[in-house]
């Protein structure tokens, strides 16, 4: 049985860089020796960017930097979803400084019926990326009869909760 891949201090791994660094064992083996906090900067960077080609480049980046010996990404102003610590005043003003639109909160949020994770910045968004997991591995709940409209909308209405509720 492989061995887990840690997360960081506030955000779990993602699927895609948890494939990336499985596929490549010297990435790995730098992603191990990492503190959690490096762990953690490297992830937000991963997950902060908007297009789908960016992630990729960024997963792709992750992975190489790590081989090259970088432990953390460079020339970006950090994660700001640490509660443990303020925002330092330099962050700060660059935060304030962005367009309100651009600043974007990707929520992480596992599956209420297994460890199963997905992301999205929205709530619609996650749900559009978890949908195909719980079709597949929990297509006997989805399929249940005993599950009708009022059910289904009990369901909808408790995830949304969890949604919003999440960090």
């Amino acid at each position: 049985m492989a061995k887990k891949i840690s997360n960081g201090t506030v955000h779990e791994i993602p699927s895609d860089v948890r494939r990336a660094l499985i596929s490549d064992g010297v990435a790995r083996a730098a992603w191990d020796s990492l503190t959690s906090l490096s762990r953690n900067e490297w992830i937000c960077w991963v997950i902060s960017v908007k297009k789908d080609l960016t992630r990729k480049e960024h997963v792709e980046r992750l992975v190489s930097e790590l081989k090259e010996g970088v432990r953390r990404p460079c020339c970006w102003m950090g994660c700001t979803h640490r509660t443990d610590k303020p925002v330092s005043r330099s962050v700060q003003a660059l935060l304030e400084r962005r367009p309100k639109k651009s600043i974007r909160h990707m929520k992480t949020l596992k599956c209420d019926l297994c460890e199963a994770t997905a992301e999205g910045e929205t709530f619609e968004e996650w749900m559009k990326a978890l949908m195909p997991h719980y079709m597949q591995v929990h297509a006997d709940v989805m399929n249940d009869p005993k599950n009708g409209k009022e059910e289904q909308k009990k369901w909808m209405i408790e995830n949304r909760t969890r949604f919003e509720i999440a960090p």
